[in-house]
């Protein structure tokens, strides 16, 4: 005769569930029952029918009835199925992540079950931060008949870039004709020859149209045309920074980055634009209010003007390093600190000159700089 077992036929458990009995009895016959598992990679069962998982997977558990004098051999098979529900942190890794390059995007890589090996969440993309370029040095110094060359090296990945830097041009007398004669050993042109008519151009303190023009540090800055209006908005493209030219020619003020995603920022000393040199002297109005990424800010040494919530509400803000020595009471905005670096406040680092010591304290505090922030 037969011999009939009954009960569960199924089962689906998490991985990480305690033990558990099968629920079967053989209902006619009368051999003693057995249990195997088809897959102990999966789960293994005792003797009394208690199954413990061990790992994820599909597999049956045969539960045999012996054969008596009066009945035959029975198997009834069970389907037990465990699955991982990722809930334990834990037990994840990150794979696939790559840093962001200058010119190459990064990636933040994908989360991943270490229990079943199956991806949890996909990463996002990490943009590519752009050259920062540094301030530029003369490599040849630009004659009145030859051409010079300024270099630019990256800060972050070392890559270099150059500008040609124009012939200044031979100073010109009143009658337009070339003037060789040294002045005191000034190769520039004096302010009357820079207004005569049919010579050709001297250096001199203004931009002029397709020229170039002189720093006061003797260092050559060249436009390919009339240097943008005061007002007209700027880009410098090596570094997605904005900047208003206030005074053609001459000073800029920096805006912010199309770059949401920047964690380090430089508001530098100069910035060179369309082959013009600009001195950066203030930072704008809300430049990089609630900003949820900024964590260190380097503010140059031509800054004389920071706006009202310049810096406000940047709350993982942990270094701001002052270099100018030019700031006062007046020239920095109402609110301009408030809530930088609110995530810790004691974590946050302002770097000042030594010989601001003692009065920039007691500006930055009274513009909202929290008492809990170092100044070193």
């Amino acid at each position: 005769m037969p011999q009939v077992i009954s009960g569960t036929a199924s089962y689906e458990k998490t991985y990480g569930d305690e033990n558990f009995i099968l629920d079967v009895q053989l209902t006619q016959g009368d051999g003693s029952l057995s249990y195997r598992s088809e897959d102990e990679n999966v789960v293994t069962v005792s003797k009394d029918g208690e199954v413990t998982i061990v790992g994820i997977g599909k597999t049956n558990i045969v539960v045999i009835a012996s054969e008596t004098a009066a009945y035959n051999k029975a198997e009834k098979y069970i389907s037990v199925s465990i699955i991982c529900k990722h809930t334990d942190e834990s037990k994840r890794e990150i794979r696939n992540a790559k840093q962001a390059k200058c010119m190459e995007n990064g990636y933040t890589g994908d989360v991943y079950c270490t229990i079943c090996g199956e991806k949890v969440a996909d990463g996002t993309v990490i943009p590519a931060s752009g050259h920062r370029w540094n301030e530029g040095e003369v490599i040849t110094e630009a004659t009145a008949d030859s051409d010079g060359v300024m270099k630019y090296t990256c800060q972050n990945c070392g890559a270099e870039r150059t500008e040609r830097i124009p012939a200044t041009g031979k100073p010109t007398d009143d009658t337009g004709q070339g003037n060789n004669s040294e002045q005191g050993g000034n190769t520039g042109s004096s302010d009357s020859d820079h207004q005569t008519n049919g010579g050709t151009n001297g250096s001199s303190s203004e931009n002029t149209a397709g020229g170039s023009s002189q720093t006061s540090s003797g260092k050559q800055q060249t436009s390919s045309g009339a240097a943008p209006a005061a007002g007209a908005v700027i880009r410098n493209p090596s570094t997605g920074d904005t900047y208003k030219v206030v005074s053609p020619g001459r000073t800029v003020e920096y805006r912010g980055s199309v770059n949401q995603n920047k964690k380090a920022v430089n508001v530098p000393d100069t910035v060179v634009v369309d082959g013009v040199r600009y001195q950066v002297a203030s930072i704008a109005n809300n430049a990089f209010k609630n900003n949820k990424k900024l964590t260190s800010v380097v503010i140059g040494k031509n800054v004389t003007k920071i706006g009202k919530k310049a810096f406000f509400g940047c709350q993982k803000l942990k270094k701001i390093t002052i270099k100018t020595i030019k700031l006062k009471t007046k020239t920095v905005g109402a609110k301009a600190f408030t809530k930088a670096g609110s995530k810790n406040y004691s974590k946050l680092t302002v770097k000042v000159p030594k010989k601001c010591k003692k009065t920039y304290p007691k500006i930055l505090r009274k513009k909202g700089l929290s008492g809990r922030a170092k100044i070193k």
